[in-house]
């Protein structure tokens, strides 16, 4: 069952359109979910290189508060007047809380702040805020970072919370700055800011950082801030100390666990802000993107299905009458007409088909036409080839010559005539080129000179076309001989040309006489007989002949026509240089 519905047309057509439907659906979803997976990870990764861009700027901003905090602090009278750059009536403790009032002053705005360290390296040594206990045993030259950095040609330091800090708790970090003399020459002491480390976590709060590990290194890339140590791996710093980029991102696979990193340094604090984010966790609205990119395409086979019955009905039901009607031309009904409804390929075949039995109903007609008119026109071409009166007047001729004893003439016109009739009689085909006419017509001519008192002088064309031009046998003829008998007779200076002109595939040729002309009405009349094919009119039966002939050979197109001359008669023969095919014989 299953192999007879899809042998028909319509069964090809619905597998054809399900197989093509399935596949382009099932492409279009393999692409747009690739599409999509790729263009969420692009904006993944867009997104995290702009997260981390803010996270930097914001922890810059911290450090450049402390900065600014730092310079106004040590450009205070009371400080200097602590480290002894200034003089002052009043005592050291005096000194100390006015110093005091004025840093606290500035730091209650910022709650991140813990304390403050003001030392002069020699024998002062100031504490503010939570730190001030530490004093009496606090001192800063015995931390590890103090001596890398004080012979440094840098002025500020960011001391993280695995650096040695004899007091500071670990999840702090330290703002240091070198406090230089008056007259700005040489360093005289330090200034250190302890912050909380956790602002880190504020900050990445405040850039909804959500679904992304951070980590903060220092200048060494060593972490001093996990939103979540358990997700960090070793392997991410170990990349990180190998690369010399400021910022980038690379991918991880570890554990079949694929990750984006995404770091940059800043250039002004050092520190190195690095964003991980699972893939895994990036991808997890996939699935649920597939299922409905599964039920589209079962949406999207089932209305192809429909389509694919309603377009395969109308494609088969076409086909079907088409073939129909091809099986009824099959018969030999060739009057079969497929009326076409519609206007695609199907419908232009069907026109096609339409038109080609239409020509071969005409062809069948013609072809009896033909056959019938082919039977007349020989009949009249044999009566016109040779007129009896022609040679009657051609055998009187030669008794008078044989009574006028004039034996030369006579031989002369016996062995013309015999010639001319041996052509007739020879050449059975009906075509021979254009050069052999013109050579049996002057014969013809010249046996009218014999008996004409005055004489026909003629002027025919010359060339190689003569030679490859076919044109039907004794076509010209019975025009030179209507020229003769209804133009020349009459009159005693008696001339004819024949001139042959090419335009494309059409070939012309002219015959002019200047005998009697005749009147306008009467050539009107005759090309009116042409134009119509007619052969009734017994007047002019070899004109007629002629004309005919060259219609049923070439076409309808061609045929006699005859200008009107005041001085003469002038006839044109419209032949086509190739020759009909499949209708006559050559030679």
């Amino acid at each position: 069952m299953y192999q007879k519905i899809f042998h028909t047309l319509k069964g090809k057509i619905i597998a054809c359109f399900f197989i093509l439907i399935v596949i382009c659906v099932s492409l279009s979803g393999i692409i747009s979910y690739q599409y999509m997976a790729w263009q969420l990870r692009e904006n993944s990764l867009d997104y995290s290189e702009t997260l981390v861009t803010k996270i930097n700027d914001s922890i810059n901003y911290v450090i450049e508060d402390l900065d600014t905090l730092s310079k106004v602090i040590i450009i205070n009278p009371h400080t200097m007047l602590l480290l002894g750059q200034e003089t002052s009536t009043l005592d050291s403790n005096s000194s100390y809380l006015l110093a005091k009032d004025y840093i606290d002053s500035l730091t209650s705005f910022n709650p991140n702040i813990l304390g403050l360290f003001i030392t002069d390296l020699k024998e002062q040594h100031y504490s503010f805020g939570f730190n001030s206990n530490f004093l009496p045993r606090y001192d800063i030259q015995n931390e590890s970072w103090f001596k890398a950095f004080w012979e440094s040609d840098s002025m500020t330091y960011l001391v993280s919370p695995y650096e040695t800090n004899s007091y500071m708790p670990s999840e702090m970090l330290s703002f240091v700055r070198k406090i230089k003399s008056l007259d700005q020459k040489e360093p005289i002491g330090l200034i250190k800011i302890d912050i909380k480390a956790n602002f880190f976590k504020e900050i990445g709060t405040i850039n909804a950082l959500h679904n992304h590990n951070m980590v903060v290194l220092d200048r060494t890339n060593v972490p001093i801030y996990y939103s979540n140590p358990s997700k960090y791996k070793t392997n991410h710093t170990a990349f990180l100390k190998a690369t010399s980029n400021l910022q980038g991102y690379f991918h991880l696979k570890e554990n079949q666990e694929s990750e984006i990193i995404t770091y940059k340094k800043s250039p002004y604090s050092g520190l190195t802000v690095v964003l991980t984010i699972s893939e895994k966790d990036l991808l997890s609205g996939l699935p649920h993107l597939s299922q409905r990119m599964f039920n589209s395409v079962l949406v999207c086979i089932f209305i192809g299905v429909l389509l694919a019955l309603f377009i395969s009905k109308s494609l088969s039901q076409a086909v079907a009458r088409l073939a129909k009607g091809m099986q009824s031309v099959e018969k030999g009904a060739f009057d079969t007409i497929v009326v076409p409804t519609t206007h695609d390929e199907i419908g232009y075949l069907t026109t096609c088909f339409n038109q080609m039995t239409s020509r071969i109903n005409e062809l069948l007609h013609l072809n009896n036409e033909i056959t019938n008119k082919n039977i007349k026109a020989e009949l009249k071409v044999l009566q016109s080839q040779m007129n009896p009166h022609f040679l009657y007047n051609t055998l009187e001729s030669i008794r008078m010559k044989a009574i006028a004893n004039k034996p030369e003439d006579v031989s002369y016109l016996i062995e013309e005539l015999g010639e001319l009739l041996q052509f007739t009689l020879r050449h059975t085909s009906d075509f021979v080129s254009l050069e052999t006419e013109l050579f049996y017509l002057e014969k013809y001519i010249n046996l009218h000179n014999i008996r004409l008192r005055h004489k026909i002088a003629y002027h025919f064309p010359k060339g190689p076309l003569l030679k490859e031009l076919k044109i039907p046998k004794f076509i010209l003829q019975p025009l030179i001989e209507n020229a003769i008998i209804h133009g020349l007779e009459p009159i005693e200076e008696r001339f004819i040309s024949i001139t042959v002109m090419q335009d494309g595939d059409k070939i012309i040729i002219t015959l002019y006489n200047n005998g009697v002309p005749m009147k306008s009405k009467q050539v009107a009349a005759l090309n009116a007989l042409f134009e119509k094919n007619a052969s009734t009119d017994t007047q002019h039966i070899g004109l007629s002949n002629v004309n005919n002939r060259l219609k049923l050979l070439y076409g309808m197109d061609y045929g006699l026509f005859i200008p009107y001359d005041a001085t003469g008669t002038t006839i044109q023969l419209l032949l086509n240089i190739h020759l009909p095919p499949q209708l006559y014989s050559t030679s």
